[in-house]
């Protein structure tokens, strides 16, 4: 019979330490919504971790860094900044 459900989800520790930095990240987000206009405050959690991501990616896998993903990381700073600009924050 086939397993239904998420690949190594029944595995206690990777999936405890999938869940923790996860509930982490959403409950600091929250903390963050009481002093910022929610698009701003979301924009910069996902900016964030695309940013994060990519670097880790870059860190611990060795993929490269490019112009094009420089570029990538401009738009994201140069977008939230605007955000918070334009909401006066």
């Amino acid at each position: 019979m086939a397993r239904l459900g998420v690949p190594g989800a029944a595995r206690l520790w990777p999936s405890v330490f999938t869940l923790l930095p996860a509930a982490g990240g959403i409950f600091t987000l929250s903390l963050a919504l009481k002093t910022l206009d929610v698009g701003v405050g979301y924009t910069v959690w996902t900016g964030v971790g695309s940013i994060g991501t990519v670097v880790l990616g870059a860190l611990i896998y060795k993929e490269k860094i490019t112009p094009a993903k420089l570029g990538s990381f401009a738009a994201i700073t140069g977008g939230v900044v605007l955000l918070k600009i334009a909401a006066g924050v």
